[in-house]
């Protein structure tokens, strides 16, 4: 009686064993791949009276994480970026401009917001912290297309 209960205990058990992956692969996938640079701009999307902005980031291999920055009144387009910004935008609208500067400190990419009132001139002095994103270590951050 023993032994038959000791062998359907050990029949039981093999039957619950570990299923072995299809294919033979591993679930092991490797390291990462390493970025080497990251292409920053920005993007709009108008919406009524404002814009909805975000801060895409490209890697070489063409993967592209969307990073929201806000809500901006106004019509919104990329100028010419001044001083030390990767890429700029300015929103317009009839109660003034919003201009996003991004720019490159140490491996983060700092939004800065400039507001500046209707007839009034760009005050790079006028420029507060918006939002701060880190990229991959070492990669080279540079302004897309």
């Amino acid at each position: 009686m023993t032994r038959t209960f000791v062998a359907a205990a050990v029949i039981a058990l093999a039957a619950c064993g570990h299923k072995k992956p299809e294919g033979g692969k591993t679930s092991d996938a490797g390291p990462p791949p390493l970025i080497k640079s990251v292409a920053v701009s920005f993007e709009s999307q108008q919406d009524g009276d404002v814009s909805h902005v975000f801060l895409p980031a490209m890697d070489e291999t063409g993967k592209v994480i969307n990073y929201p920055i806000g809500d901006f009144p106004g019509t919104c387009a990329s100028i010419p970026p001044d001083g030390a910004d990767l890429v700029t935008l300015e929103c317009k609208a009839t109660a003034g401009t919003v201009r996003l500067h991004a720019i490159k400190q140490n491996q983060d990419v700092v939004v800065l917001k400039e507001t500046i009132a209707p007839g009034a001139s760009p005050d790079p002095m006028n420029r507060d912290e918006l939002q701060r994103f880190t990229m991959p270590i070492d990669a080279k951050i540079e302004a897309g297309k």
